[in-house]
């Protein structure tokens, strides 16, 4: 049968993914529900993207950055000209601003160097919940707090008891398991942005 055919194809990419496939090969899996182990990418460096960066592939980056799966999809987060979320840095003028090694810094090690304003904080409750992420927007009655998982949660101001900054990034680590072709794609993208970030 056809079905068979597409998952005797898609088992045979999965035993030696190809970089450009692998975010895709895991999403598609996963949606299928396939029992297959898929071999981890070699962890990217910042040598190892910028040796490729010459090469990346600016389209493929481009997809990576808008897609949305449970691997990737920094528009999650991120915004580009008006596409995406403002749950972190606008990345509209990135290319103006920011040098090659600053980006892949900013993809490998997040927490290295972080935006004013975008490190988490660790709020505790009066009836003893730890809530940690980004604070997006504080009132005098309110807190909203985007957290790690992508979600978003207020929390009333007066139920706060203790408050701490750190210096972890709202941005997870563990994309240089994405491997050091797909950083460079991304990359390679993210280099192309050279749009003014509109006034807040």
């Amino acid at each position: 049968p056809a079905e068979s055919r597409v998952l005797a194809v898609v088992r045979e990419l999965c035993a030696n993914p190809d970089p450009r496939l692998y975010l895709s090969l895991v999403s598609l899996t996963s949606r299928l529900k396939m029992d297959v182990t898929i071999p981890k990418l070699e962890v990217a460096t910042r040598e190892g993207v910028l040796s490729r960066l010459t090469n990346g592939d600016v389209d493929r980056g481009r997809q990576l950055f808008f897609e949305m799966t449970a691997w990737t999809g920094c528009a999650a987060c991120h915004r580009v000209a008006g596409r995406g979320n403002d749950f972190a840095p606008d990345l509209s003028g990135i290319g103006l601003r920011a040098k090659p090694e600053a980006i892949v810094e900013a993809l490998l090690a997040p927490s290295a160097s972080i935006t004013e304003g975008y490190s988490q904080q660790i709020l505790v409750t009066d009836d003893g919940r730890t809530i940690a992420g980004v604070v997006l927007r504080e009132t005098a009655a309110e807190v909203t707090i985007f957290k790690a998982d992508r979600t978003l949660q207020t929390i009333a101001a007066q139920s706060i008891v203790e408050r701490n900054k750190t210096k972890v990034s709202a941005m997870p680590d563990g994309y240089g398991l994405f491997g050091n072709e797909q950083i460079a794609d991304v990359c390679a993208y993210l280099l192309t942005l050279r749009h003014k970030t509109p006034n807040p």
